[in-house]
């Protein structure tokens, strides 16, 4: 996990070259409520939200998604085999993240990604 710093003087360019080198994630308010998500391309995070919905943590790894897939089609070479589902792993930034959020990110860092054990979701998805 990288730390990207922003001159608050100098915010929204600041936001703009971000956008250049990351898939840009932060607080934006949906309704009446925020939550973190992945912010449009001339959108710029609500830095005044108090809680989200969601934590940041929603970011790296959603509440659903497909990890494994398996074709039953007799012409395939590789029909009854699971195979991963390829993700979109490309640079992601949270604008706006708590601190509590980013220790929680380590936290969960020393369970996935040990001696022991090494979970190749986790650890893909913080690559």
């Amino acid at each position: 996990m990288n730390v990207v710093k922003i001159d608050k003087n100098r915010f929204e360019q600041g936001i703009d070259q971000a956008r250049a080198e990351y898939r840009l994630f932060g607080p934006a308010k949906d309704k009446d409520r925020h939550t973190i998500r992945q912010l449009g391309k001339d959108e710029y995070p609500d830095m005044a939200y108090s809680d989200s919905v969601l934590s940041a943590k929603s970011v790296l790894f959603p509440q659903t998604e497909k990890m494994l897939y398996a074709t039953f089609e007799e012409s395939d070479p590789d029909h009854h085999t699971m195979k991963r589902v390829e993700a979109d792993y490309s640079p992601r930034a949270v604008i706006g993240i708590r601190p509590y959020d980013a220790k929680a990110m380590e936290i969960l860092h020393l369970n996935f990604d040990n001696g022991d054990y090494r979970d190749p979701y986790f650890c893909d998805a913080l690559e």
